[in-house]
């Protein structure tokens, strides 16, 4: 129904979509209110649409306060992230501290306690997560526990991972949608970036045990590539860029780490193939278009060296 067009719109993550979003809202809560028996689902489902809308529309503290007296742990796991999200992390852990973790917003729990600088209590968080999960797994109860499925311990390796990523670009005092180059971090964000790297490294020594790939095992990736990148490790950042776009992750960020390495990888990487892909999957993208360009030119002036 409208309620699943609307989470579509918003899932999109365009905000040219948001005007159709918030018009099959409007026509998600009429159909509801048609409904003589309201259910606790359908108003948690709205007000989860609502407060998304206004998130993407900017609106983060409204979309925060939404949610902020609702005791669905969905609810809960949303307004959090909002808070976190707007840097009201004493108001995050605030909460988090006065209640019981619940499975479904433990992750979020995780952001909260490292970008809080509680690194203590998401370390032993995670201690206790992890050892549940695997003392469920070998009793063979974790299909039916109240974790969401066989990946949440790669979820929450990845959730470790990316929290310290993050507060290592914090620590720079620049806005974390900026470019970052490995002179803007300094040694407590070096710290937090070792730390990323051993999560990473959980999460890709249960990709190897399990040989499944995952949503999170690829994200993960892309987390170490740019921690090593600050890092400064040149060697393990162009391999794992190599090995992303060997499984067809063709992403503008990555594209462009490998160009600019391309005078240092031009005889062990084949840009020539990577064109050739950029022009299969992405032929439609500007950025595509120019990187294509870009590796033409650099195929050229090679040839002629």
């Amino acid at each position: 129904g409208w309620i699943t067009v609307t989470d579509a719109y918003i899932s999109s993550n365009k905000k040219d979509r948001l005007i159709e979003a918030k018009k099959s809202f409007e026509k998600a809560q009429f159909s509801f209110k048609r409904i003589e028996q309201n259910s606790k689902e359908w108003q948690e489902r709205l007000l989860h649409l609502q407060a998304r809308i206004l998130f993407v529309d900017g609106e983060i503290d409204e979309a925060a306060s939404t949610l902020e007296n609702s005791c669905n742990n969905k609810s809960i796991s949303l307004w959090l992230a909002f808070l976190i999200d707007s840097d009201r992390l004493e108001e995050a852990y605030d909460y988090i501290s006065n209640h019981t973790v619940q499975v479904e917003w433990l992750n979020i729990a995780i952001y909260s306690f490292v970008l809080s600088g509680k690194i203590q209590d998401a370390e032993q968080l995670f201690l206790e997560t992890k050892d549940e999960i695997k003392r469920l797994s070998a009793n063979g109860e974790l299909a039916d526990s109240s974790y969401e499925n066989e990946y949440f311990y790669e979820k929450m390796c990845f959730a470790m991972a990316n929290a310290f990523y993050i507060k290592a670009l914090k620590t720079s005092g620049n806005d974390i949608q900026e470019l970052f180059y490995p002179d803007d971090i300094g040694d407590n964000g070096k710290l937090s970036l070792s730390k990323s790297l051993y999560y990473i490294e959980l999460l890709v020594d249960e990709f190897q045990q399990n040989g499944r790939d995952s949503y999170y095992f690829v994200q993960g990736r892309k987390v170490e590539l740019s921690a090593a990148y600050l890092l400064q490790d040149h060697k393990r950042a162009d391999k794992i860029a190599i090995e992303l776009v060997d499984i067809d992750e063709l992403s503008p960020d990555i594209i462009e780490y490998l160009l600019s390495r391309r005078r240092y990888l031009a005889d062990k990487f084949d840009f020539r193939k990577l064109a050739e892909k950029l022009k299969e999957k992405h032929s439609d993208k500007v950025w595509a278009l120019v990187n294509i360009a870009d590796i033409e030119v650099f195929q050229i002036g090679r040839a002629h060296v």
